[in-house]
């Protein structure tokens, strides 16, 4: 099967067999077998990868780790990857933030290139060259180091269940 050179793609949905190429690159790797899905999606305006586990949907929040290819994307030659909490309510984002901080800044602020939000929806964030003979192995090697963040997602999510939970039942005491 012939490659699509993404040097000479100028559609953002060119990169759409990119994107699934990661995907599948993903799925065989041993950790995405504990409860992981990658979703490849595009529209008009921006083709996506999608990586998270369905536990990570907690009182409203989604967290995933996500790249995306708009018009910009293309016209900078970068590619970023990102850790996102999206929705909920704000103060639930912020109690996830800050267990979610205290347990991994320190490993993150190790990666090269990374950057380090604790305030809104982009938690962690690097950009890749958009080169055509390393864009898909660059995007596999992020997706694969944030993925490593995994138990540090389940346990900080499973924690904010737990603490509602518990602030649940004492309110009806």
């Amino acid at each position: 099967m012939a490659t699509r050179k993404q040097k000479s793609a100028k559609s953002i949905g060119d990169f759409s067999p990119v994107f699934a190429e990661v995907a599948r690159q993903l799925r065989d790797l041993p950790w995405f077998a504990e409860g992981w899905s990658a979703v490849v999606g595009e529209n008009e305006q921006v083709t996506w990868l999608g990586l998270n586990k369905s536990s990570w949907q907690t009182s409203g929040l989604e967290v995933h780790f996500e790249s995306w290819i708009k018009k910009e994307q293309i016209a900078k030659r970068r590619v970023p990857v990102a850790m996102h909490v999206e929705g909920g309510h704000y103060t639930r984002r912020y109690a996830f933030n800050t267990l979610f901080h205290a347990v991994v800044a320190h490993l993150a602020q190790a990666w090269d290139g990374y950057v380090i939000n604790e305030s809104g929806m982009t938690r962690l964030a690097i950009s890749v060259p958009m080169e055509s003979d390393t864009l898909v192995s660059a995007l596999v090697a992020e997706f694969a180091r944030l993925a490593q963040l995994g138990p540090f997602v389940d346990r900080t999510v499973d924690k904010m269940r737990y603490q509602r939970g518990a602030s649940t039942n004492s309110d009806r005491g």
